[in-house]
């Protein structure tokens, strides 16, 4: 997993559906975005899914 400071941005489409998904990485936590809202938390540590989880279905980010 890349840790950055400074979020990042990766872009890419799915060849199955045309869905935008962007993800976007703060630390050591990545939040896969489809359409603008929150899909998906990736981390390693369970204590960030504790600390994001009322991000899922959100587009506040």
């Amino acid at each position: 997993m890349i840790y950055s400071i400074v979020p990042t941005d990766v872009v890419f489409f799915d060849n199955t559906q045309i869905r935008q998904r962007h993800l976007k990485m703060y630390n050591n936590v990545t939040l896969e975005l489809t359409d603008g809202r929150v899909e998906r938390i990736i981390s390693t540590n369970p204590q960030d899914y504790l600390k994001y989880h009322n991000l899922l279905g959100s587009n506040n980010i």
